[in-house]
């Protein structure tokens, strides 16, 4: 599991510069394809238009409207910015780079203990990046170990294998925001954006997507990301 309701649990894998640089294909490769690394899928994106995009920072961006928790497909380790919110921490060696390859200072490495609507949960290894503006919690790793997620109702839900709910969601802005105590479900956005919606869940196909949120229409959506993946 990527995570855990105690002390005891496995490491979430920590994806670094070099693993981009090695790669030979860059782009749509998803978690939903088995991938353990996360990968830049905004690469191509930037580079053409110089764009300094990023799962990581626009997440930080969006959060600061409503200080939750986020559920990021673009992050391979649960990062916070506060080390008040880990139960312990540890001295690291550990570089995190973003998207657009920006290089982000990592001042410890420990157990993050998040309070979630449904309790708590604890992620080993997880990393404090002051700069981070927000707790950024990796989807992929939750997929990686067979979760599920399943839209509802203005959000999604995530499920373990065994069907046991683990956290519940709302999409504002067309970012997933962890539910927790504080905060009422009544804010949940209206008229979610499909091409935004795609990307924050790592380049699905549309049959995935559709399985995901199924009130939400993706035949139409072009991502110049996964076209130019596939011109390889």
């Amino acid at each position: 599991k990527p995570y855990r309701r105690s002390l005891q649990g496995s490491r979430i894998r920590h994806a670094l510069k070099k693993k981009h640089q090695q790669r030979t294909k860059h782009g749509s490769e998803s978690y939903y394809k088995g991938e353990e690394t996360a990968i830049c899928y905004t690469y191509h994106k930037c580079r053409i238009n110089h764009e300094t995009a990023s799962a990581l920072v626009v997440c930080n961006q969006v959060a600061l409207l409503s200080n939750s928790p986020v559920l990021d497909s673009g992050c391979s380790n649960a990062v916070a910015p506060d080390e008040s919110l880990f139960l312990e921490t540890r001295s690291t060696t550990k570089t995190l780079y973003a998207a657009n390859s920006a290089k982000m200072h990592v001042e410890a490495e420990g157990v993050l203990q998040l309070t979630t609507s449904l309790g708590k949960l604890s992620f080993p290894n997880a990393l404090v990046v002051p700069s981070a503006s927000s707790v950024l919690i990796s989807l992929g790793s939750f997929l990686n170990n067979g979760a599920t997620l399943k839209g509802h109702k203005g959000g999604a839900k995530l499920f373990e294998k065994n069907n046991c709910l683990i956290l519940t969601t709302r999409i504002i802005n067309n970012v997933l925001l962890i539910d927790t105590p504080t905060v009422k479900r009544a804010c949940a956005s209206i008229g979610a954006d499909p091409l935004m919606i795609h990307k924050q869940l790592g380049h699905p196909n549309n049959f995935v997507a559709s399985k995901i949120f199924p009130s939400v229409d993706f035949s139409n959506v072009s991502c110049v990301s996964c076209s130019l993946s596939k011109s390889h």
